[in-house]
């Protein structure tokens, strides 16, 4: 007996996957973001930028060179 009438496959957006990326956002705090959990870095990012909307992305180095370049 289905309590849904869609299917089971409907309600996946809001199944395990839904409570785990919860969990790893805004429950589980990371080292790496000073004990903060994704969600409060954030918000932290936010606060002191004023915006983040690359404010995880690795900033880019000015050491590269293309190969066969001597210096």
């Amino acid at each position: 007996m289905a309590l849904w009438p869609y299917g089971p496959m409907a309600l996946w957006p809001y199944g395990p996957m839904a409570l785990w990326r919860y969990d790893y956002n805004h429950v589980r705090p990371y080292s790496s973001l000073g004990n903060q959990t994704p969600a409060e870095a954030r918000r932290t990012l936010e606060i002191l930028d004023g915006n983040a909307p690359g404010a995880l992305v690795q900033p880019e180095t000015d050491h590269y060179q293309p190969r066969g370049t001597l210096l």
